[in-house]
């Protein structure tokens, strides 16, 4: 598909024996050691579980642009909370969107409320992962190239059993007697990194009686993952109770005071942590809406925020990667240079010259780009013929306007074996592309940054012939960067 290639860690395929052994050991090790979700078909239920997807050995991940990665996220963090304070560029940004897509228009609704009734958070937390891929069509060093995907502000998933993964991982290589560097599979400690931010953000809230309360799904086929988390919480600080509700849950009984506090079933809630509701299947009646208002009218500490939801849309970030709007929130023109280098191609479809002339260059060229709605969570980009064929109907339509268009990464491409959830006799070799995720957490108090960090990564691998990236919609395996 693309070249150069990166050479695998080790010889491939693996002797057939050893390959049965190790594939039988990961297997026991996956499922005692929390590798795990539930069954696809029984996703409310945990008496029978599967082990999650993932890579057989780890991946080839470049050392210099894993730290690159490592590096900007601090300095996205920074950005985007920037960007979540300018009420001017947020309204500005998505005035078209909002017209074209009727989720943002929403959510950008209770942006507005909450303006108009000034109402404003104490205390802003947001958990964030930005994605990127190593990239052929932008070589810099070695051919290759540092390309973003996207910027995650909510329900940003997986660090526990990305943590996972990479124990499962040195385990396997010492079955395989692969000599290797400690450092060359870095330390991954994404789900302390964001339990801390959690704790911090409930200290400042200042209520020890409160509640973290987790918004989640009724059928969680992820659940693990998210249970790791309150572990870990608790872990940092067993005073902090952790409960979950879903977000209707909140519209339906919640209770706002006079003094903005807001309680579920008792409870008073200190911080509010979404893990679901960032696509339009989530809000399934007006109390997830009401759940949404809700929470941004009280004092709670709300993650991310409505301000912070929005500018995880894909609008924002195009509209960041034109040229000089970096320039607008950050100083430093060598910071707002190295920022820019990780950006691919991104541009408007808003019903403008601009935007029809993106669309034309879509129509006769659909290869080399994707088309992506305001979504989270995987399935939602649209590639290749597809990318024609929506382009054409969308013509003149304000619902184009809901869509940016960005280059297609090319990645370099590797084997690794990759073993499917639940699928114990669908194990093979396969021509596979990864995508690095950074996480990050950033706590304002007041207008003052308290903490802006970066702790812990999340490596995905799929096969060649998957478009999409995302582990529970099934398109990729949880991985582990080898470092070269």
């Amino acid at each position: 598909m693309s070249d150069p290639s990166l050479d695998p860690i080790m010889p491939l395929p693996l002797d057939q024996a050893l390959l049965k052994d190790i594939q039988d050991q990961a297997r026991d090790f996956a499922l005692s050691h929390g590798v795990v979700m539930r069954m696809p078909h029984r996703p409310e239920r945990s008496e029978v579980i599967c082990h999650a997807p993932y890579t057989l050995i780890p991946s080839p991940f470049p050392r210099v642009f894993f730290e690159k990665a490592k590096r900007l996220q601090v300095a996205v963090n920074l950005l985007l909370y920037k960007v979540s304070q300018n009420r001017e560029f947020l309204t500005r940004t998505l005035s078209r969107t909002i017209e074209g897509d009727d989720f943002t228009g929403r959510l950008f609704k209770i942006y507005q409320q909450v303006h108009e009734e000034k109402v404003t958070k104490d205390i802003e937390l947001c958990l964030l992962r930005t994605d990127y891929m190593l990239d052929t069509a932008r070589g810099e060093s070695g051919n290759l190239a540092l390309s973003m995907v996207e910027m995650n502000t909510i329900a940003a998933s997986f660090a526990a059993l990305a943590g996972n993964v990479a124990s499962l991982h040195r385990f396997l290589l010492g079955l395989c007697h692969k000599d290797f560097e400690p450092s060359c599979i870095p330390d991954n400690q994404a789900i302390e990194g964001l339990a801390e931010g959690i704790v911090k953000a409930f200290h400042l809230y200042g209520q020890p009686g409160a509640s973290v309360v987790f918004i989640v799904t009724s059928k969680e086929p992820n659940i693990f993952d998210q249970r790791f988390l309150e572990y870990a919480i608790t872990k940092c600080d067993h005073r902090v109770k952790v409960i979950r509700r879903t977000l209707g849950d909140i519209g339906q009984r919640g209770q706002l005071t006079k003094d903005r506090r807001l309680f579920i079933d008792g409870s008073e809630v200190g911080v509010l942590y979404y893990r679901s509701c960032y696509v339009p299947t989530h809000f399934h009646s007006e109390y997830e809406w009401n759940g949404k208002l809700m929470g941004e009218q009280s004092r709670a500490v709300v993650c991310p925020s409505i301000s912070w939801h929005l500018v995880g849309t894909k609008k924002v970030q195009q509209e960041l990667a034109k040229p000089g709007v970096l320039e607008q929130f950050v100083d430093d023109k060598e910071m707002a240079d190295f920022i820019r280098s990780s950006f691919a191609g991104q541009y408007t479809l808003d019903l403008t010259p601009e935007g029809d002339e993106a669309a034309l260059r879509g129509i006769e060229n659909p290869k080399k780009y994707v088309m992506k709605p305001q979504r989270e969570g995987g399935g939602n980009n649209i590639y290749d013929d597809e990318v024609r064929t929506m382009l054409e109907k969308l013509a003149g339509q304000q619902e184009r306007e809901g869509y940016i268009l960005m280059d297609r990464i090319l990645p370099p491409i590797h084997q690794n074996y990759l073993q499917p959830c639940g699928g114990f006799d669908d194990l093979k070799l396969s021509k596979v592309m990864s995508e690095l995720g950074i996480f990050g957490t950033f706590i304002s108090h007041n207008g003052d940054v308290v903490l802006n960090e970066s702790k812990g990564h999340l490596l995905r691998t799929k096969s060649t012939d998957e478009n999409e990236g995302g582990v529970a919609s099934g398109s990729s395996c949880i991985d582990s960067p080898f470092l070269t």
